[in-house]
């Protein structure tokens, strides 16, 4: 038999896929994997000012590339929950970022991560 799958929102840069197949019986097995590189393109251009901040974060791009905006800390962790965003637009996220401890911290967008340090 033939599968398939499309992922309709990708990140950029390298992911692996693989399909897990499940039996009648319970029993399962896994496919190849299989590695697939998304280059960014020109097009995509997002600007994150001031950096470093104190307390307020603008990130401005075209909307599909600033959606889902994460904050991650140096250990991976989400604290996009101890921020407030302020307003967004088409193509702009201001992020009230002052609840947040000084040091360097990661915004992920669907187009990037960039370092950002907050003092």
């Amino acid at each position: 038999m033939s599968y398939s799958t499309t992922d309709s929102q990708p990140y950029y840069g390298l992911s692996y896929y693989r399909l897990k197949q499940t039996d009648f019986d319970g029993q399962s097995s896994y496919s190849k994997v299989v590695t697939i590189r998304l280059e960014m393109t020109s097009s995509i251009s997002i600007s994150i000012y001031p950096n470093p901040a104190n307390d307020i974060l603008t990130i401005t791009g075209n909307e599909t590339d600033i959606k889902d905006i994460t904050i991650l800390n140096l250990l991976g962790q989400d604290v996009t929950q101890q921020t407030k965003l302020r307003e967004q637009s088409q193509n702009r996220a201001i992020i009230d970022i002052s609840s947040l401890a000084m040091g360097m911290y990661f915004i992920q967008t669907k187009a990037a991560t960039t370092t950002v340090y907050k003092q």
